[in-house]
């Protein structure tokens, strides 16, 4: 009796498991991003997607159609059930979460400090007085609670800022991750660096309307898990420079 009794737990937890197994699931993306600043690395971003989608399906069972939107009408035709879910950047803020839920982040796009190649900024200590351009009032407010002895000067365009930085204007400037990477890598290879990891959790996530798709949400957060865990998810990043 004590056998059957735990025959049918591990039952009940299999079926569990394989909920989402052997579905198809339609996702719905802009293949701009927007309105992420991405420096010309939409198509990477996009071939990253793709291919992560592809992984995650191998891992877990399940088929992903995807479904090429305007940004404009994403997220409406996810309300309208046009498709099960979005990839986007929509962050999950509280009153965000009590229309969709999200998934684990799977790609960080958050703001990062872009220093000289040659710097020596400290930068766990206060980095008090030390001039840092930032783009907008948010990333003003982010870096202002992680370093608030520094002066904040703005900029209007990331390379004017980039100017500024390379001829000593400012000791550091805040961008998005990816913009970051694709600076470091091109035009201003040696020149500048990237001193901190993303400030905040700032990226892409599986989105779905609130309570619908709870098992398409668990399904791709194990894949991903199991992604990262082989090594694909690095070599993901590296085969298409956001590494």
């Amino acid at each position: 009796m004590i056998q059957r009794f735990f025959l049918l737990i591990i039952l009940a937890l299999t079926l569990v498991g394989c909920g989402s197994k052997g579905k198809t699931y339609t996702v719905g993306v802009d293949p701009s991003w927007f309105p992420l600043e991405l420096m010309g690395k939409e198509a990477n971003v996009f071939a990253f997607s793709n291919e992560l989608l592809h992984e995650i399906s191998r891992h877990e069972g399940i088929q992903f159609d995807r479904v090429n939107r305007n940004w404009d009408n994403l997220t409406l035709g996810l309300e309208e059930r046009k498709y099960d879910a979005i990839l986007s950047s929509m962050y999950p803020y509280v009153f965000e979460q009590r229309k969709y839920d999200f998934s684990d982040l799977y790609l960080n796009t958050g703001p990062v400090l872009l220093i000289k190649g040659d710097s020596d900024l400290n930068i766990s200590g206060s980095m008090e007085g030390k001039e840092i351009a930032v783009g907008s009032k948010e990333s003003e407010a982010l870096f202002i609670r992680l370093y608030p002895q520094v002066i904040i000067r703005y900029y209007s365009m990331i390379p004017n800022a980039l100017n500024q930085l390379v001829n000593d204007y400012v000791d550091g400037i805040v961008v998005g991750y990816i913009p970051a990477t694709a600076f470091v890598q091109d035009l201003y290879e040696g020149r500048v660096k990237i001193a901190t990891p993303p400030l905040n959790e700032a990226g892409l996530r599986l989105i779905t309307i609130h309570n619908q798709h709870q098992d398409l949400i668990e399904a791709f957060n194990r894949g991903l898990e199991k992604v990262r865990d082989s090594g694909m998810y690095e070599k993901l990043l590296k085969k298409w420079d956001l590494n």
